[in-house]
């Protein structure tokens, strides 16, 4: 239980002090695109770790976020 909760708090908390300098590094709206990234990193753990299949869509949505995050983080910068 004590490992749990460890994990849960060093986790967490070094996510939130990872986040908020990329606030402060990127402003909040570059920094929200981070969150559009999930399905992408989700779709490779789950390729390394749980030999799971990669299919054309999973190839084609994950180029859209791809694009749709570096337009918009470009977009942004401007």
């Amino acid at each position: 239980m004590v490992a749990a909760l460890v994990l849960g708090v060093v986790c967490t908390g070094l996510a939130l002090i990872m986040f908020f300098r990329l606030i402060i590094a990127l402003g909040p709206s570059r920094s929200g695109l981070v969150g559009l990234l999930i399905p992408v990193f989700a779709v490779i753990w789950g390729l390394l770790w749980l030999g799971e299949t990669l299919t054309l869509g999973m190839l084609f949505s994950g180029a859209l976020i791809l694009l749709g995050t570096a337009l918009a983080s470009n977009l942004l910068g401007k």
